[in-house]
């Protein structure tokens, strides 16, 4: 098989749109203290995530990636570095990221639209335009006749998107997702990773997606940034410029897939090996 060659390199490809950046990371450091001692879990990462952009964060078990992405929702802080949102530090959790998480965090004594509109409650919005807001996103997940049923009654899909809905309600300017799809089946993940190219499309939001999943990173992700096991450092950001709507078996993107497993097999190899030294 011929080396997979980045799109910038090749011969003949035109350059990406250059878009202006949304999120930037100068140089972000982590530490964590425990009664082990240190563990360096992110080494000076940088890169820049523009607005609409779609793009996914890659690794192994332990190489910082949901770490980064809780400095980016502000949930954490850096121990060096900083993270910008549009030219403007992160101090701490802001309406400008709404995060959704592997198991929804859904509220199982509210309805579907209880909450999508629970947030938008929060800030005080009028009656009117809260139920309004909410049913449009509702309608863009596609769970408006589901509006009144109960958390316990969906599927496991269905819940993840309520929790999405949840998140677009907000209007943030990143959507922040933390392997949102991890604990649903394989016929589910797939019908889920065609939904949110769907959504992602007709909204475009920008979102910053979590995942250990090759397959499901050049799936989803304009670019996919790869990080070392620990410590975390940037080993490379990988363009995908393959159109969508993409497929899971799409043979055009088999390629890169390749090329990032290689790339990673090492640090995989180190997760490994560490978890069983653990045992």
């Amino acid at each position: 098989m011929t080396p997979y060659v980045e799109p910038s390199r090749r011969e003949g490809a035109s350059p990406q749109p250059a878009l202006a950046p949304r999120v930037t990371l100068e140089n972000v450091s982590k530490d964590f203290h425990s009664h082990q001692g240190k563990l360096h879990v992110l080494d000076s990462v940088s890169l820049q995530i523009g607005a609409g952009e779609f793009f996914c964060l890659l690794g192994p078990s332990g190489c910082g990636k949901s770490t980064l992405f809780n400095i980016i929702a502000g949930l954490e802080r850096p121990d060096s570095g900083q993270v910008l949102v549009d030219g403007r530090p992160v101090t701490g959790p802001g309406p400008d990221r709404v995060v959704v998480f592997q198991d929804g965090a859904l509220f199982p004594w509210l309805t579907v639209r209880g909450n999508v509109e629970f947030g938008l409650a929060m800030r005080g919005l009028p009656r009117a335009a809260i139920r309004e807001r909410a049913m449009a996103v509702l309608d863009l997940v596609r769970l408006s006749r589901f509006a009144d049923a109960c958390i316990h009654e969906l599927s496991g899909g269905m819940r993840q998107r309520v929790s999405i809905a949840r998140a677009l309600a907000l209007e943030p300017r990143i959507l922040l997702m933390d392997e949102p799809f991890a604990a649903l089946d394989a016929q589910t993940r797939n019908v889920m990773q065609e939904e949110l190219q769907r959504i992602w499309a007709q909204t475009g939001q920008t979102v910053i997606f979590v995942t250990h999943n090759v397959a499901e990173a050049i799936r989803l992700g304009d670019r996919v940034a790869v990080l070392s096991f620990r410590p975390g450092q940037l080993k490379r950001e990988v363009s995908i410029p393959n159109p969508r709507p993409r497929l899971s078996d799409d043979p055009r993107l088999l390629e890169i897939r390749t090329f990032i497993l290689r790339d990673l097999r090492a640090d995989v190899h180190a997760a490994v090996e560490e978890e069983l030294a653990d045992e």
